[in-house]
């Protein structure tokens, strides 16, 4: 993902993931935003002023606990529960939020 981006022109500082299942009851797995927040001690991050993008619903949960108030879900092809999302913003595709953002 990094490497096509790359060829786009777009640079991506940082990439972090949860290894844990469910089971495991870790602190980093979403809905919780302990990812997002450690990302704000390695990159001077305006959260309040941020953008997330995400294609579940514990993705905007993470988002909104980290204080990001601009959150895109976006169907991907998944089924999604769009009266009862808490995202400011539903879209088909990531390339649909294209507008949204500025």
């Amino acid at each position: 993902m990094v490497k096509k981006l790359k060829e786009e022109n777009i640079e991506i500082n940082g990439v972090n993931f949860c290894p844990h299942t469910p089971d495991d009851n870790c602190d980093c797995r979403k809905p919780l935003p302990k990812m997002i927040l450690d990302f704000t001690k390695y990159f001077q991050i305006d959260l309040e002023n941020s953008w997330l993008i995400g294609d579940k619903e514990s993705d905007i949960k993470a988002g909104l606990s980290a204080g990001i108030k601009n959150n895109i879900l976006v169907r991907s092809g998944h089924e999604i529960d769009e009266e009862n999302s808490q995202a400011s913003y539903v879209r088909d595709s990531v390339f649909d939020c294209i507008g949204l953002i500025n």
